[in-house]
């Protein structure tokens, strides 16, 4: 499904001073929602959102376990007294856009590179060890328009594997959620300055989380 001739084995270094990640004045922030037959839900305020109609909660956790890692716990708590099949969605974008910025997906390594201001941002996610089950990176005008949809009746995200500019990456991941349970998410944004340093930290989260 998912066909692109970027090439991703090569290896990019931002050639400037050490940086302090701390610091860093255009970090990605993260928006996390769930799809539910065909309607978005996003978490606007806060960390927590109840899905009245639906009978489904999110929770959001994040959890400090590196200092170049910003990663999250996603609760997601089915209420009612049968199965439901939904979707985990989560788009990163920067703070600030740039005409230089780059966003693209690596369909080898399975992940989402942003390029931003002499930074790299590796995006990934999982639940109980199942990876991203689609992805894609979209200009900002087609967030703010849902035209980043194949089919948003069947919850399908139109697949573009590069943007240059203001841009957003998506993905999702499938939750099949049993009457009464509660199932668990993670997702995580790596910083560094080079993709051999993300890589290497983004297999000690695959390992360790």
């Amino acid at each position: 499904m998912m066909r692109t001739n970027i090439r991703t084995n090569t290896s990019f270094r931002i050639k400037k001073k050490m940086i302090n990640l701390s610091a860093i004045q255009n970090p990605l922030k993260s928006k996390i929602g769930l799809w539910i037959d065909g309607k978005i839900f996003w978490v606007k305020n806060g960390t927590e959102k109840l899905i009245q109609a639906e009978a489904i909660s999110i929770k959001i956790n994040q959890r400090n376990i590196h200092s170049k890692i910003r990663f999250f716990d996603i609760f997601v708590t089915n209420h009612s007294e049968k199965m439901k099949q939904l979707k985990l969605i989560v788009l990163n974008s920067c703070e600030k856009f740039a005409k230089d910025d780059l966003t693209f997906i690596s369909p080898i390594e399975k992940v989402i590179y942003h390029l931003a201001r002499r930074t790299i941002h590796l995006v990934n996610g999982q639940m109980n060890g199942t990876l991203l089950n689609e992805y894609t990176v979209q200009p900002v005008w087609n967030i703010y328009t849902d035209k980043f949809w194949d089919c948003q009746k069947k919850g399908t995200l139109k697949y573009q594997p590069l943007s240059h500019g203001p841009s957003n990456s998506l993905f999702t991941i499938n939750m099949n959620i049993p009457a009464s349970k509660t199932c668990k998410a993670n997702t995580w944004i790596i910083s560094g300055e080079t993709k051999e340093e993300l890589l290497r930290l983004n297999q000690v989260v695959l390992k360790t989380h």
